[in-house]
């Protein structure tokens, strides 16, 4: 799927995309407001992880979250993965898929953000 435009609002190689089966240009998929909004909804995932694991850290202790979090991750790139590979479905629901699993994954980098200095704190102990 080819989702770049150039500045005059051609697509890359003069070729339109091809998703769910119909021809559609890129410069239609996305645009300038449909990637900012994907921007700024990564950084509510980004901040919601950082709250959402730190929490979880304090509930189930933070060697359990870093053994959690991989485990995680690796369970949401799955679906995305298989989802994206042959998707037959319109652009707004591929489009919404990849957002939600974007999301999800980009909170699982903000909650290792917010936890690690206490986890490593813990494994190596506090020098200054």
């Amino acid at each position: 799927v080819v989702v770049a435009s150039g500045r005059d609002g051609s697509h890359r190689g003069g070729q339109a995309a091809h998703v769910g089966g119909i021809q559609r240009d890129p410069a239609l998929i996305v645009t300038a407001s449909f990637a900012s909004s994907f921007i700024l909804m990564l950084s509510v995932g980004n901040l919601g992880g950082r709250l959402a694991w730190a929490a979880v850290s304090d509930k189930i202790g933070r060697p359990a979250t870093f053994t959690c979090l991989p485990r995680e991750h690796r369970d949401i790139r799955l679906p995305a993965d298989h989802h994206t590979a042959g998707h037959t479905e319109p652009v707004s629901c591929f489009a919404s898929c990849v957002l939600r699993l974007s999301i999800a994954a980009i909170s699982m980098f903000g909650g290792v953000y917010a936890v690690l200095p206490a986890y490593e704190s813990d494994l190596f102990g506090t020098k200054y």
